[in-house]
């Protein structure tokens, strides 16, 4: 049934293994939802071709997200759980590395086949790589995550989105199609598996005291009320207000997108439904698909995607020449991380991430450019830069993180600019331009407002 509906494209045979007979794993790692899921979907189809049982596993560690990432992944998973036990397919969720989890889990059962999602991070391939080296269970994966999988949309990494988008126009209406209904699993685990415990799974991962910005709720419930707002209220002026900060410009999707609560394909389905600006739409659809995919490229053919290495040669070369130029002033870790820097807008950019786990995409690149700036090197930037990333944002260790940090300091998916002191031809960014698009003084006042923070 399901997999007349499943492109094949989508799939990819990580081991062969050796045939057995027993419950189908879905290792649930990137795409944590019950349904708009093509990983569920085929997995759900090989146990039903088997007769067997389908066992959902989750396996957390503090790798895979900061603390308010990993509750919120945690309190997302509970709708999850609900939803699956609708299904009738258990959820198994462990505070434990995959790989060590997933061989334990082994141990305890006779699985036939694993079913995983797809991620191009480091962290993410090194478990599959354990994973297949201790084990003959075989192992597929199938990227759900992608409107177009990430292998098929291209065989290299790109240069930037003038040579991407052609690919994906090529492709993506074959694979933007609606999801087949889940239906519930007629076949049970021959033993009862407990619920998980989430009051203890909060205290192995060290997130008992921390909290949820009051800006969010974690959930696909709560994701999906967000994108029916957005789409209803707030897409229209996507083009017209999406440089300004201090206005309602982005759709703010992304921390269930990166949680896997959320589909980015059924976001997209839903947003070309809505037609009262086609330019706005249109705007939104590149977003979500041309650039977090092409994020996706960089960083799964980019073996040292977080290193000075990987930059574009041309960004390499005038950063090299450019390093030992004379900097405006050079801060610490310690002082951008308590947002005590010269300069004021900086400081509240920094304190709403800090505090809240969120900055809008355009101040987001303004951040990123001038750590470069005030830093001893590019390699000190880039390092303290992604270590803020992952530290506080509620999206962060995820690829699009990952993209924007090398495009604002490496010149990654960019071209060379007018050449200027410290960036060299990378392209620069500062406050005289940014007072341009927006008013400083209302957006500072904004971040007072809603982090209790004094900044002026």
């Amino acid at each position: 049934m399901y997999l007349s509906q499943f492109d094949a494209r989508r799939l990819h045979i990580v081991n062969e293994g050796v045939n057995r007979t027993g419950p189908i794993v879905y290792w649930m790692y990137r795409d944590q939802r019950a349904d708009d899921n093509w990983a569920l979907i085929y997995a759900q189809q090989l146990a039903l071709e088997s007769q067997q049982p389908l066992i959902v596993w989750v396996g957390l560690s503090p790798e895979q997200g900061n603390p308010r990432q990993l509750l919120f992944k945690l309190e997302g998973l509970q709708e999850t759980h609900e939803q699956l036990s609708e299904l009738n397919i258990p959820l198994i969720v462990e505070a434990i590395r995959p790989a060590e989890g997933l061989a334990r889990l082994a141990e305890q059962l006779t699985i036939s086949t694993i079913v995983t999602d797809f991620s191009p991070v480091r962290f993410f391939r090194q478990q599959l790589v354990e994973l297949v080296s201790d084990s003959d269970i075989p192992l597929h994966q199938v990227d759900a995550h992608n409107i177009v999988p990430c292998r098929i949309a291209s065989d290299k990494r790109e240069y930037a989105a003038y040579t991407f988008r052609p690919k994906l126009d090529d492709l993506v209406s074959s694979f933007l199609v609606e999801f087949p209904e889940s239906e519930r699993h007629p076949f049970a685990p021959a033993e009862s598996i407990e619920p998980p415990d989430w009051s203890r799974l909060r205290a192995e991962l060290g997130v008992e005291s921390t909290t949820i910005p009051g800006w969010i709720t974690p959930g696909r419930s709560a994701g999906f009320d967000r994108l029916q707002s957005f789409l209803e209220s707030e897409l229209h002026g996507y083009i017209r207000e999406e440089k300004h900060p201090d206005g309602p410009t982005c759709s703010g999707l992304s921390p269930w997108i990166n949680s896997g609560q959320i589909s980015a394909q059924r976001i997209a389905l839903d947003a070309l439904r809505y037609d009262q600006n086609f330019a706005a739409q249109e705007a939104f659809i590149e977003q979500l698909i041309v650039r977090r995919e092409l994020s996706d490229n960089f960083v799964y053919y980019s073996e040292n995607y977080d290193q000075f290495e990987t930059f574009p040669q041309w960004a390499r070369e005038t950063l090299d020449l450019h390093r030992h130029d004379l900097r405006p002033c050079v801060h610490s870790l310690d002082q951008f991380e308590r947002a005590i820097t010269h300069d004021p807008l900086w400081n509240a950019a920094m304190t709403e991430l800090r505090e809240l786990g969120r900055m809008h995409n355009y101040l987001r690149m303004y951040w990123a450019k001038q750590i470069l700036h005030w830093s001893h090197s590019p390699e000190d930037a880039l390092e303290i830069t992604l270590l803020l990333n992952d530290k506080y944002f509620l999206d962060g260790h995820d690829p699009n993180g990952y993209t924007g940090v090398a495009w604002a300091i490496g010149g990654v998916h960019d071209r060379a600019w007018l050449e200027r002191e410290v960036f060299g031809k990378v392209r620069m960014m500062n406050a005289t331009g940014v007072r341009k698009r927006f008013d400083i003084k209302r957006y500072i006042a904004s971040v007072e407002r809603d982090t209790g923070a004094k900044l002026t």
